[in-house]
């Protein structure tokens, strides 16, 4: 799901600063390599399930089918 609109206040989080970034700009911010994909995947306006396999914290593989 992407937001294309937001109402209310953005709130301060554990996991780091909130802010709206442009798409354009997205790749260019510190984002681990699952996000990287899976931003990939959101632009290609299909449904998708995912399954990443992780050994010691790294991603090793992964499967996706787009439907």
């Amino acid at each position: 799901m992407i937001a294309e609109d937001f109402d209310g206040e953005i709130i301060d989080s554990d996991e780091g600063n909130l802010e709206w970034v442009d798409d354009g700009k997205i790749y260019d911010l510190n984002i681990c390599e699952r996000d990287k994909l899976l931003f990939d995947w959101m632009n290609q306006e299909k449904f998708f399930s995912t399954k990443m396999i992780y050994v010691d914290g790294k991603l090793e593989s992964y499967q996706v089918v787009f439907y």
